[in-house]
């Protein structure tokens, strides 16, 4: 409900949130997701080469479910 777009190339995306993203950072470092705040809107992510579906899936539903 809090995203506003999508940017990026390949696997590095930005998520521009229409809020601060630095508590939402700290809410998925606090589930075991490592993200980046930049700028003051936008949360990126940079995942590893070996990303599998679980991981994606685990992200998906974290940002479903937190309340920021």
């Amino acid at each position: 409900p809090y995203l506003e777009g999508v940017r990026g190339k390949g696997l590095i995306v930005g998520l521009m949130l229409d809020r601060p993203a630095k508590p939402l950072e700290q809410r998925l470092r606090d589930r075991g997701l490592l993200t980046l705040a930049t700028a003051d809107t936008v949360l990126r992510l940079l995942p590893p080469l070996v990303l599998e579906d679980i991981h994606v899936d685990l992200l998906v539903r974290s940002l479903t479910e937190i309340q920021v």
